[in-house]
């Protein structure tokens, strides 16, 4: 009888157990936070550029050059979106005064088909009139924000050169050694190999996104066209969310240009582009072991923006798509994998990217 109750309640307390300690375990990586997540910046980056110095490789480069010329190709494609994005926003800022006109026109136009009372409680909440010195002032602390982002995301650019090296060198220090790769770093180079796989084909896909905006509202003459074609590349990481923010501020330049028909405009070339982007194009060319179910991918965006903050956003997919690939390699959590994915009906079609 007591053999039984001691197995019995080691089976209630081994889930409380565990639960406790993942509990424990996120709160001490939510307090690890500006350590944490430049590391993870870094880590993703370099998976994106692993393909690139991968074909320096095989064109014939040694692997100093070709790290080299990874490092260079980073650094230049960084200072270049950094200055593009700069420059973009200062420009904006210093002409956006020139609107006020525009804004107070297009707003008597709206004013126009609301009724009175409707436009009377307004009122009550709204100013008359815009206070350009404090929108100015907005878009100045947005802009220092920006700074700061870009001054972090050179660190990160460093690590993940760092990153790299380390990733081009482990396997030389086994071969030299005559030393047999262990289980845990096979598994690891698995989960990097499926890793570029996603985040490869989930860059081409957000560079299509990105251009097709630019195009799309350099051609209805929004102002900036390339600057929202930026954002949307960027926020095109954030799944269904990203989306949404950034139709935002080139919806209210489309406004403020052009009235209403603007704003459509914008919204139409946004849902058009995504729809042929993320709802056509992603799923015919991403193999079908880089799906999630889109309940954990939506989770996933709140969840780990709550744990990292609003930043970790842009990385939550990557995350979570590592954590998967890393449950599938171990047989008791294949079935915490299973219920992660998406829909695997459909034939595997694996990308061929190249291995670690």
């Amino acid at each position: 009888m007591n053999i039984y109750d001691d197995r019995e309640s080691k089976r209630i307390l081994r889930p409380i157990i565990l639960l406790t300690a993942i509990v424990i375990g996120l709160w001490m990586v939510h307090l690890m936070t500006p350590i944490i997540l430049p590391l993870l910046f870094a880590v993703l980056i370099a998976i994106i550029f692993t393909p690139l110095m991968q074909w320096f490789i095989k064109k014939g480069c040694r692997n100093a050059l070709a790290l080299i010329l990874t490092s260079t190709s980073m650094l230049s494609l960084f200072v270049g979106l950094a200055a593009t994005v700069g420059y973009s926003f200062s420009r904006l800022i210093a002409i956006f005064p020139e609107y006020a006109d525009d804004i107070e026109m297009q707003i008597e136009q709206v004013s126009a088909y609301i009724s009175p009372e409707l436009l009377a409680m307004l009122n009550e909440y709204m100013p008359s009139t815009i206070d350009m010195t404090q929108v100015v002032s907005i878009l100045t602390g947005i802009g220092a924000s920006i700074t700061e982002f870009f001054i972090t995301a050179f660190i990160i650019i460093f690590l993940a050169i760092f990153i790299l090296y380390e990733i081009i060198t482990l396997p030389l220090r086994y071969k030299g050694e005559n030393c047999a790769v262990p289980k845990a770093v096979s598994h690891v180079s698995t989960l990097f190999t499926q890793l570029i796989d996603y985040m490869v084909v989930r860059t081409k896909i957000n560079f299509f996104t990105g251009f097709g905006t630019m195009i799309g509202l350099y051609i209805i003459g929004v102002d900036f066209a390339y600057l929202w074609g930026i954002c949307a590349f960027i926020l095109a990481y954030i799944p269904y969310i990203g989306f949404t923010i950034s139709v935002i501020p080139a919806a209210i330049l489309g406004f403020i240009q052009f009235g209403v028909t603007g704003v459509i405009l914008v919204i139409i070339i946004f849902c058009v582009v995504n729809l042929l982007t993320d709802i056509l194009l992603f799923p015919y060319v991403a193999s079908e072991d880089l799906n999630l179910s889109p309940f954990v991918v939506f989770a996933s965006v709140f969840f780990w923006a709550f744990i990292f903050g609003p930043f970790s956003s842009l990385i939550a997919v990557p995350i979570t798509m590592g954590i998967k690939i890393f449950l599938e390699q171990y047989d008791e959590t294949k079935w915490v994998a299973l219920f992660m994915s998406g829909n695997s009906s459909k034939k595997k079609k694996p990308l061929k990217i190249g291995s670690l």
